[in-house]
């Protein structure tokens, strides 16, 4: 699962088993998946679901090196306001416009053979997974990962 950064094929298929693990990683964790890969004409949400009464938007952020801080970096005040943007189209569409609702972020980041990441350690979930050919990644939970944009 090493993806070639210049394949774009080879990227996209890592993304999409990201994702998959990102959501299978989050069902552990009590969420409820209700929808993945949500489009709208405003963009996309990787993974809308439900904690208890939340509802959770989630951004999945994967890079296949080490550095599991650029890749949670990279949800940045640009994106953080267009992810928003997007959030505020699906609670205006479903009649959600008064649901508690937050961001999560999961990174998944390829792990060293070392001890747990330091990115790891302050993420509030965090869960070290072996890919199909042999590749450790880990998996870290962000909940309320960023500011709101209103």
């Amino acid at each position: 699962m090493h993806p070639d950064p210049h394949d774009p094929e080879q990227r996209r298929e890592f993304g999409l088993w990201a994702e998959q693990m990102a959501a299978d990683f989050l069902r552990r964790y009590g969420y409820r998946i209700l929808r993945r890969n949500y489009r709208c004409p405003l963009g996309e949400l990787d993974i809308v679901a439900r904690e208890g009464n939340t509802l959770v938007f989630v951004e999945v952020r994967a890079t296949g090196g080490e550095d599991a801080a650029r890749a949670a970096l990279s949800l940045d005040d640009r994106k953080q306001a267009q992810l928003w943007r997007v959030a505020n189209y699906f609670l205006k569409l479903h009649g959600l416009v008064n649901t508690t609702a937050r961001f999560d972020a999961v990174v998944v980041a390829r792990s060293s053979a070392g001890p747990l990441s330091e990115a790891a350690t302050y993420s509030t979930a965090a869960e070290e997974i072996t890919s199909p050919d042999g590749q450790r990644y880990w998996l870290m939970l962000y909940r309320n990962a960023w500011r709101y944009y209103g």
